[in-house]
């Protein structure tokens, strides 16, 4: 017939079937003899004494018979509330039901407290709450600092102060004047706070939605579904005296260790373990309702009580909470790409495997819904992975190494009931990830980039030789050409300067002669500028400094203007190919022409500087300046000057001087500097 299971019973569910006249019940409590009460929705109130149940019959002022809350009275009996006010029971056995006048008839109160001091407090409606206090009625509301909405819960911490969670999601503290407000979450949508529990220095709050919190001094710690909270619905919560927190929810009855919960909420664990009342017992699912209060009751003798929809549930959480055997774990089988492997430990795979399945299997036949089952790999994992009801572990393609499989169970709160088992994976490198194939393949390419790095630095060698050479052909050449020309024609036209000049002519033909003497002097002069400009020794800033100060001088005596130089002791040593010496040339040239034919000046300076990378020649004079000169439209002069130098890539900038005159200034970038012999 199969296998069957046999165990003490801890919960027990009083409902039609037990005496009530409808299973929906609202709110539970004790009273001073021990005796147990419950509030029915429409089978009123009932007293549970010596396991047997009494209905209350109704009287003409509480005509609906359905009760709501049902409290504790200081001197005995107890209170309950319905539509048509508070009523009073004594505790006498056949005590009559009285109502208490003081309190006001509506609207329905849903929620009650009595406090240590034997106030008892009420929800009075939205935004305000009641305190009955012997037979006065008191109400607070805004004026007392009351607000968020209708009063979900209320309770009494240590100090005395009455605490209250309201369904806008306040929670409220009452100094005995005016209440005042708590901040919890930053959360602006808080759900509504249903339950309040404070024990151990920690005040509990559950939550319409939004799981569980804890005050703890100036922190304010969650838990919820995310991290292992079997509803986020929390109506009711109890602590009993084995270290466990027992909750009412939507969703049914749960309990949590408490020390586990905290661990979660401060970040030490990642997950909590919940056992939820019943399941495993087949009893269906239970719902707690949080719109009244007391929803939950501990009674003297250490049992719980919860008021749900089914009926009101009592359970024994020393029974509930005793030790079970420790639960087997057992690695079972273990796939690799499918296939399943021999069972030999350790077991050897290689960087071949794209797919690890290891299967296990726990067995607690006693409480299986208590075992929390946790595996992890070491070497890949960085924590325990909670399992499945699948009881699987998958992983991909492993690097080679060494790893330990671990599988857990083990009941949570109770440190002896564990077990675990364990498998050690050996990942073994193929051939081509071995080190000494990588040693290999590393050697090979550092043998090759060598190879190629000498032989590409042999090839820009060879480049760069060559490039010199073609130099150095060119500067021959251009030697060459310069000292032909200074040897051949130079001296040509010195011969006949000089014939020219000391033969004896007619009076009619001194006058071409003076002409051919003057054409051939500055012929002379143009050549000795060419085969400046040719020659290659010259390729520095010295020699234009050199050159240009020696032409300005003799140029600017000539037409009996005083030239003053300026120029450093030493400029640096930077090369000036043949072009930019020649240009720079021609455009001081243009510059000291325009002064000696426009400006009338009587004196000019020639300057010199450098500036980093930057060369600046500036030409000033103190003539008439630029306005009283000729137009630069009647020439191609200036127009020549900005042209040559945008050739160099520099400026020209011609501008009034400071002091009258003209200030001409000639800016261009030197190049690289010249190695050392």
């Amino acid at each position: 017939a199969g296998l069957s299971r046999l165990r003490p019973k801890t919960y027990r569910l009083f409902d039609k079937g037990a005496g009530l006249l409808v299973d929906f019940s609202t709110t539970v409590c004790e009273d001073a003899a021990g005796h147990m009460w419950f509030a029915n929705r429409d089978g009123g109130v009932v007293r549970l004494r010596h396991g047997a149940i009494k209905t209350y019959d109704a009287i003409p002022d509480w005509p609906g018979y359905s009760a709501v809350s049902v409290f504790p009275l200081r001197g005995g009996g107890v209170g309950f509330t319905c539509g048509s006010g508070v009523y009073r029971i004594g505790p006498a056995p056949d005590a009559p039901v009285e109502k208490i006048a003081a309190a006001p008839p509506t609207p329905i109160v849903r929620g009650t407290h009595v406090a240590r001091n034997g106030d008892v407090w009420l929800t009075a409606g939205a935004d305000r709450i009641g305190r009955l206090r012997g037979e006065k009625f008191a109400a607070f509301g805004a004026e007392a600092g009351y607000g968020g909405g209708e009063a979900r819960a209320i309770a009494e911490d240590a100090a005395g102060r009455i605490l209250i969670g309201t369904a806008g999601g306040k929670f409220l503290r009452f100094d005995g004047v005016r209440f005042t407000a708590r901040p919890l979450l930053p959360a602006e949508n808080l759900g509504a706070i249903q339950a309040i529990l404070v024990e151990d220095g920690v005040t509990w709050l559950g939550t319409e939605g939004d799981g569980l919190l804890a005050v703890i001094d100036d922190a304010v710690l969650r838990c919820d579904a995310a991290r292992g909270l079997p509803h986020n619905n929390l109506t009711q919560i109890l602590a009993d005296d084995h270290g466990h927190l027992w909750f009412g929810s939507a969703g049914g009855v749960f309990r949590v260790n408490r020390g586990e919960l905290l661990d979660c909420m401060r970040g030490r664990s990642a997950r909590i373990h919940a056992i939820a009342v019943g399941k495993d017992e087949g009893l269906k699912e239970l719902s707690c309702l949080g719109l009244f209060q007391p929803g939950a009751w501990k009674s003297r003798d250490g049992k719980l009580w919860f008021a749900t929809r089914r009926g009101v549930l009592t359970l024994d959480p020393a029974l509930e909470l005793a030790t079970p055997a420790a639960p087997l774990a057992k690695i079972e089988t273990v796939k690799c790409d499918d296939l399943a492997q021999p069972a030999a430990r350790p077991l050897r795979l290689t960087t071949r495997t794209r797919k690890i399945e290891i299967d296990f299997s726990v067995l607690c036949l006693a409480t299986p819904e208590r075992v929390a089952v946790s595996y992890r790999l070491d070497g890949f994992d960085t924590d325990w992975n909670p399992a499945g009801s699948a009881r699987v572990a998958l992983y991909p393609r492993l690097p080679e190494g060494e790893y330990r499989f671990r599988v857990v169970a083990r009941v949570p709160g109770e440190t002896a009931a564990e077990s675990s088992d364990e498998l050690v994976l050996i990942v073994v490198p193929l051939w081509w990830q071995t080190g000494w194939f990588r040693l290999a393949v590393l050697a090979t390419l550092a043998a090759v980039i060598a190879i190629t790095v000498r032989a590409w630095s042999h090839r820009r060698l060879r480049a760069r030789l060559e490039k010199l050479e073609r130099e150095s052909a060119v500067e021959r050449e251009r030697t060459r050409i310069a000292q032909n020309i200074h040897d051949d024609l130079g001296a040509g036209l010195t011969r006949i300067s000089l014939l020219t000049q000391s033969a004896e002519h007619a009076a009619a033909g001194a006058a071409q002669f003076e002409k051919i003497y003057t054409t051939v002097s500055e012929l002379t002069r143009s050549m000795d500028e060419i085969v400046w400009a040719v020659n290659p020794k010259n390729d520095d800033l010295d020699n234009l400094a050199y050159y240009l100060g020696n032409f300005a001088q003799s140029f600017l005596a000539d037409a009996r203007i005083r030239c003053r130089l300026l120029m450093p002791d030493q400029l640096p040593r930077r090369p000036l190919p043949s072009q930019m010496r020649h240009h720079l040339f021609l455009c001081c040239k243009e510059a000291l022409h325009n002064v000696v034919k426009h400006a009338r000046a009587r004196e000019v300076s020639l300057s010199i500087a450098t500036d980093g990378d930057r060369l600046a020649i500036v030409i000033a004079d103190d003539g008439r300046g630029l306005a009283a000169s000729a137009s630069p439209r009647t020439g191609n002069g200036l127009a020549n000057l900005h042209a040559r130098m945008a050739e160099l890539g520099g400026t020209c900038e011609i501008a009034p001087g400071p002091g009258g005159g003209t200030v001409v200034t000639f800016a261009v970038t030197l190049p690289a500097i010249l190695p050392l012999p």
